[in-house]
Formats: C-alpha cells, sequence, structure tokens
C-alpha cells in the first residue's frame, strides 16, 4: 500500500505507481482523484500490470487494462438523504451505505473478462451477489479485520 497524501498529484501517483511495480506488484487499486491520473499512465505502459479504478465506469478508458472500476454511487446517498428529509425520517450524522443498498458496486468487467477462468467468474458474481443481498459482512475498521472470516466462494 502507498499513499501520495494527495488527490491532486499525478506525477506523484505515477511515481509511486511505478515503484509498486518495481516490487512486483502486479495490480494496483487507485483511490486517488486527480493523482490516479499518474497512477493509470503507469500502469498503461506496464506489460502484465492491471488497474482497478474507482468511483465510475472507467473500464473503456484502457481496454483489457482496467480489471474493473469499482462506483461509489454518490447519486442513491443522495436520495435516501432527501428521502429522509421529504418523510421526516433524516437523522444527520453519519450512515453507512453498501452493496445491499445499491450504493456501491463493481463494473461488469465488459473488457477484462477474458482475463478469468470462468471459476473465477463465478466466485466474483457469487461475491456480488452475498454483498448485495447482506449476506456478507465487511468489516468497517481496520480492527475488525483480523477477525473477519471470509466465505467460502
Amino acid at each position: 500500500m502507498a499513499s501520495a497524501g494527495s488527490f491532486n498529484d499525478p506525477i506523484k501517483g505515477k511515481s509511486l505507481a511505478q515503484a509498486l511495480m518495481n516490487q512486483y506488484v502486479d495490480v494496483v487499486f487507485r483511490v486517488a482523484g486527480n493523482t490516479g491520473v499518474g497512477v493509470a499512465e503507469a500502469v498503461r505502459d506496464a506489460d502484465g500490470v492491471y488497474l482497478i479504478a474507482e468511483d465510475l465506469d472507467t473500464d473503456a478508458e484502457m481496454p483489457g487494462k482496467i480489471l474493473t472500476s469499482t462506483l461509489k454511487r454518490m447519486d442513491v446517498a443522495v436520495h435516501e438523504a432527501l428521502r429522509g428529509i421529504v418523510q421526516g425520517e433524516f437523522k444527520s450524522g453519519h450512515h453507512w451505505l453498501g452493496a445491499d443498498d445499491k450504493a456501491v458496486d463493481i463494473t461488469d468487467m465488459k473488457y477484462s473478462q477474458q482475463l478469468f477462468t470462468a471459476q473465477d467468474l463465478q466466485r466474483i458474481h457469487k461475491a456480488r451477489t452475498l454483498l448485495k443481498e447482506g449476506g456478507l459482512l465487511i468489516p468497517e475498521r481496520q480492527a475488525l479485520v483480523d477477525s473477519f472470516q471470509p466465505p467460502d466462494l
């Protein structure tokens, strides 16, 4: 794991991604705002290295190099807040939304499916289904990660 400490430094993003690849990392999960532009550039130029992008479906930007994009559905969060206000049920504070709320997901991997075996794709589908149905509780804090028991996929 590497952190640029900034969401607006593409040069640092590229440098950090290259440093990870020099350590034989073959998948980089970019969560970096504009810094991610540099991360994507480093991955684009590297053989055998792939990217997991974030926030929006950006799979078509580098077909076959972006394994998937994680989707953060802010529209769902805004809709839920407005619905709560209109119905007089809104409460201020932190609200956790997840896959079972349709607030997060991954793309359908349109350009990268050929990189996975049929068994891998079945496991990915099963994990997505468990998350969407609320059948898989993901640790909300670092302290809970050690006690997490992943499902048999």
